[in-house]
């Protein structure tokens, strides 16, 4: 009975520190890190979690995270020589980016395409690239998707939709390279106006204290939670 309420009271305390906090996922360096801010109206101050992704030697290309601040998506990109060797990857993350949930590399990414699509892409397409993601709601990823082709041909670009509570494919959207659609809105995601300047985050207009410096000027996403 004294661990049940232990227990319950660890999830009290967890719930209400959450409720209303507004999540920040960055760059720095070779790493993706996370912090959470306060209640402010807009945020003044934040708190650094427990989240460290190292992306190693990939090239971090998309960085979201879902409207309910469950998932964070990564979308890479490995450039290798010869180019044909080079590798696209997509990684998704839960527990507010704590565990990875799901891992989808080129030939992933391909036999989903294909799978949605009716179609089977030649030899000369060596790699998938997921440039950007966004989601449709809390449990549909949205990632566009490059494929790179060694051939003169180019093929087009394409939207794959993925449930990410089976890590399956539900749909595919092709569009030209000079023709990207854009992601839905989500009014969790757009709250406050979030922007690097000289390395450092600013929430409209004023700058957010307990953030590191140095940080990547495009590679970061916000959600609030809450009221």
């Amino acid at each position: 009975m004294e661990l049940r309420y232990t227990k319950f009271f660890f999830v009290l305390i967890f719930f209400l520190s959450s409720c209303g906090s507004t999540y920040i996922y960055y760059k720095k360096d070779a790493k993706v890190k996370s912090a959470f801010a306060n209640k402010g109206n807009p945020p003044q101050t934040v708190q650094q979690t427990n989240v460290d992704i190292s992306i190693g030697n990939w090239r971090l290309d998309a960085l979201s995270v879902s409207p309910d601040g469950t998932h964070l998506a990564l979308g890479m990109a490995q450039l290798n020589s010869p180019t044909r060797n080079s590798n696209g990857k997509l990684e998704v993350y839960s527990e507010f980016g704590r565990n990875l949930k799901y891992t989808f590399k080129d030939a992933d990414l391909k036999r989903m395409i294909e799978s949605k699509a009716d179609l089977e892409y030649p030899d000369a397409v060596y790699a998938f690239h997921p440039f950007n993601v966004g989601y449709e709601n809390k449990n549909i990823l949205i990632a566009h998707i490059q494929p790179w082709s060694s051939s003169d041909g180019i093929p087009q670009d394409v939207a794959l939709k993925i449930d990410l509570k089976t890590g399956k494919a539900v749909g595919v959207q092709f569009f030209p390279r000079t023709g990207r659609p854009p992601m839905p809105q989500h009014a969790s995601k757009d709250k406050y106006n979030f922007e690097v300047i000289n390395g450092e985050m600013f929430v409209n207009g004023q700058k957010l204290n307990g953030m590191p410096s140095g940080l990547d000027p495009k590679l970061h996403d916000e959600v609030t939670l809450g009221k």
